[in-house]
């Protein structure tokens, strides 16, 4: 006869296989399943594809919701333009809220809303186009090519790659640090690229420095006024139909 010890232990044995095959191919997860994965660790074990995200809030701000599906609209426009300025309308309507922008298989917008000490990525809008993507300008080679005029410009060379960015009403934050954000445009170095131009306003020099005030560059940031400048001389021109 089989000792009861070993069918105890089989059936022990039986009832982690059964729990851990629903907790991964259960279709219709509960809250609890979902619990479950996410405080083991294996929400997305098997797939690189962002999270699942709530869809749209009710509780969000109409103001809010207008402003990300405006830009989002805004952005989606003249496809294929390249070394243009492309404007967009003020995003002061996302008031305290920020939007994250991440590039996978195109461009996909959330609205962080605070959720304790994090924030949760709601209100999903997507721009289904593989090949289109945001990213940052270059300062040093953006501001050589258009206003030092220092050899050819290279598309490539005038932005950075990024994953993703946040975005609020007047600031882009990256890699954790945020910069003020062009109020008016977005650059495209080329069809395929929304590149966000990080700037500051006039700053305090040291004495030893030989800039004035106005158009100047840092590693991070260009100076609004280079932007303006850019703009009324024509250096680049809108992008358009």
């Amino acid at each position: 006869m089989v000792a009861k010890d070993t069918i105890l232990t089989m059936l022990i044995i039986g009832l982690t296989l059964f729990l851990v095959l629903f907790i991964f191919y259960n279709p219709a997860e509960g809250a609890l399943i979902k619990g479950i994965r996410e405080a083991i660790g294996i929400q997305n074990l098997f797939s690189n594809e962002p999270r699942k995200e709530l869809k749209a809030d009710e509780s969000l701000p109409q103001s809010t919701t207008n402003a990300q599906k405006r830009f989002m609209e805004e952005i989606s426009r003249y496809r294929e333009n390249g070394e243009c300025l492309l404007s967009f309308s003020s995003l002061s309507g996302l008031g305290d809220f920020k939007m994250e922008l991440t590039n996978y298989k195109g461009i996909i917008s959330r609205i962080g809303k605070p959720l304790g000490e994090g924030t949760l990525p709601i209100s999903p809008i997507e721009i289904k186009d593989e090949k289109l993507q945001v990213c940052v300008i270059n300062t040093k080679f953006f501001h050589d090519c258009y206003l030092n005029q220092r050899g050819k410009c290279v598309a490539e060379q005038l932005y950075n790659k990024v994953e993703s960015i946040l975005v609020s009403k007047d600031s882009i934050i990256i890699d954790g640090k945020p910069h003020l954000l062009s109020r008016k445009f977005l650059f495209k170095p080329d069809k395929d690229h929304l590149c966000f131009i990080p700037t500051h306003s006039d700053r305090w020099y040291a004495p030893w420095e030989f800039k004035k005030w106005g158009c100047d560059v840092t590693k991070d940031t260009i100076d609004d006024d280079c932007i303006e400048q850019i703009f009324e001389n024509n250096k680049i021109l809108l992008c358009s139909s």
